[in-house]
């Protein structure tokens, strides 16, 4: 972690602060049962935690227990790739413009900026 010194870093994520910022994404691991977590998913996200990550998201899926989540992220998805097709810096564009716009209400409680026209 020499090379990258903010990493193994502290992060303030609203009222909480993470240990470092390694961050693992959500994604499905397709080791739950009914809607439940079964030992082999503890065993999983454990295992992560103590390889290192500091946040870990977990599938949406699992909170909702609704297929409706996982049509609405393919949708999103499609959103974002579609966009990206006609400009490849949509995204980059975007944090630039939310970056310049005023601050939302909310922006001493997260510590970033909202959008806010």
């Amino acid at each position: 972690m020499n090379d990258y010194p903010l990493l193994g870093s502290p992060l303030k994520l609203g009222p909480k602060t993470a240990r470092n910022r390694i961050w693992m994404t959500a994604h499905a691991t397709l080791l739950v049962k009914d809607h439940l977590f079964t030992d082999q998913h503890i065993a999983y996200y454990t295992a992560r935690a103590k390889g290192g990550a500091a946040v870990i998201t977990m599938e949406a899926f699992l909170v909702t227990k609704s297929f409706l989540v996982l049509l609405l992220s393919l949708v999103i998805h499609l959103g974002g790739y579609l966009a990206c097709l006609r400009e490849p810096r949509f995204f980059d564009l975007w944090m630039t413009k939310l970056a310049q716009c005023p601050r939302g209400r909310n922006h001493a409680y997260w510590r970033c900026n909202s959008y806010c026209p």
